[in-house]
């Protein structure tokens, strides 16, 4: 899948199969997720998909937690 950086606007890739994850672009990619106890699963297209953002790297991601509301983590590291 290709998005945008939510705070930079940078190109992001994700390239996944049913198991894990081939591929990022960049290679730090960083994705916020919703906290799990506002997950409807009969909908999670709107309680869970609408939350998620790439971030472009660590200081993107930085940026990111300095603006928003607690419920929503980063996960680090390379790739995902």
């Amino acid at each position: 899948m290709s998005s945008k950086c939510a705070v930079t606007g940078a190109d992001v890739e994700l390239v996944f199969s049913p198991r894990d994850v081939q591929s990022t672009s960049p290679r730090e990619l960083h994705v916020t997720f919703p906290a799990l106890v506002g997950i409807d699963a009969g909908d999670i297209r709107r309680s869970f998909c609408c939350y998620v953002v790439f971030l472009a790297g660590a200081e993107a991601a930085r940026s990111w937690e300095a603006t928003h509301a607690a419920g929503f983590g980063v996960r680090r590291g390379r790739g995902l």
